[in-house]
């Protein structure tokens, strides 16, 4: 016998996510939300947990429900300049999941033959498995997305991966291959955050001159300058 008897659809999904799922996160720290979309904040990023649906194009080509759903996790940080674009609620910037510096999607642990993609949560027409697909998605934000987002707290860490890691989509994307200037424009501001200035004005003098970023092309110019006035005092 069906476990919901009202018809699935997503806000039954929202639903079961509000109450499994966000007492943990508010318990860890997470203190806006919206039915899909949870915010944590500190001095030194953003966190950002998103349940991603789909349309109906998106579903039929995956061979699920428009209410199965990724799940998607984010940090934006605050020493590495932000797009202006970012929303902003009641004072407090709301970053979408893709507009954070590092990124990370979440992989299920129950078997789901009928679409074994292992990024997506397959929801039953009938929404039979629903509580499980839940569960299933708060042991993965438990026990793989609180220490991943807890890894990036020390801004040491955050440059250690800029400099040493390669982006993978099993562990940490967003940051661009390494060489480029995605890299060097986030490296570069990290490491003035953290008074490495040698290496700042290194990266951001090469992301200034890929001339990728005309939205923070002030911003750099600006941290040049001050590095280079703090050596002539």
């Amino acid at each position: 016998m069906p476990l919901y008897f009202q018809p699935m659809d997503s806000a039954v999904v929202n639903k079961e996510i509000k109450t499994v799922i966000r007492p943990d996160l508010r318990e860890a720290g997470f203190a806006r939300f919206t039915a899909r979309t949870a915010w944590r904040y500190s001095p030194e990023k953003i966190d950002v947990v998103s349940f991603q649906s789909f349309n109906s194009y998106l579903a039929d080509c995956l061979g699920c429900t428009t209410y199965s759903f990724c799940l998607r996790l984010g940090c934006s940080f605050a020493a590495i300049p932000r797009k202006e674009a970012i929303k902003r609620r009641n004072g407090s910037l709301r970053p979408e999941e893709y507009e954070c510096h590092f990124r990370r999607h979440l992989e299920k642990s129950v078997e789901q033959p009928n679409l074994t993609r292992g990024d997506v949560w397959v929801i039953d027409p009938d929404g039979d498995n629903l509580g499980i697909i839940v569960a299933d998605a708060r042991k993965a934000i438990l026990d793989i997305g609180l220490p991943w987002f807890g890894q990036f707290s020390d801004m040491n860490e955050v440059l250690r991966t800029l400099l040493e890691e390669s982006e993978s989509d099993q562990s940490t994307s967003g940051f661009g291959a390494d060489p480029s200037p995605a890299r060097d424009f986030m490296t570069g501001f990290v490491a003035f955050s953290l008074g490495k200035t040698k290496l700042a004005r290194d990266r951001i003098g090469k992301a200034l001159d890929s001339g990728c970023f005309k939205e923070f092309e002030g911003r750099m110019q600006a941290t040049l300058g001050e590095m280079e006035s703090k050596e002539l005092a």
